[in-house]
């Protein structure tokens, strides 16, 4: 078997081991939260969590309407689910704002629980 195409159907058949190879890396994941940050509103991502299958943020930004901005920017990429925000608070000492957000990451190919 020379030909890649034919190579990958036969691999990602249910019954072959190689059928739970991730097609997308959690890099490139990553690369497509980045892309989809809005320029105007960068936030300090504290920690970051990516899976094939989702993505968790946590991070500090300038205000109550820049976490808005930055979910608006990541709604529009088609691959992103729901965004959750489980955290989105004033920080002590500061006028800057704590955000965690949580969503699924479904152009992977995989299903998995976030």
């Amino acid at each position: 078997m020379t030909d890649y195409k034919v190579a990958v159907s036969q691999m990602s058949g249910g019954s072959s081991k190689a059928a739970g190879v991730p097609r997308v890396s959690g890099s490139e994941v990553l690369a497509e939260v980045l892309k989809n940050l809005p320029e105007a509103v960068v936030p300090l991502l504290e920690d970051i969590e990516v899976t094939t299958t989702s993505v968790r943020l946590k991070g500090i930004a300038d205000g109550f309407a820049a976490v808005d901005q930055i979910v608006a920017g990541l709604k529009v990429d088609k691959c992103f689910g729901e965004i959750k925000q489980s955290r989105v608070e004033k920080q002590k000492d500061s006028q800057k704002i704590g955000f965690a957000l949580d969503f699924a990451y479904s152009c992977s190919g995989e299903t998995g629980g976030t």
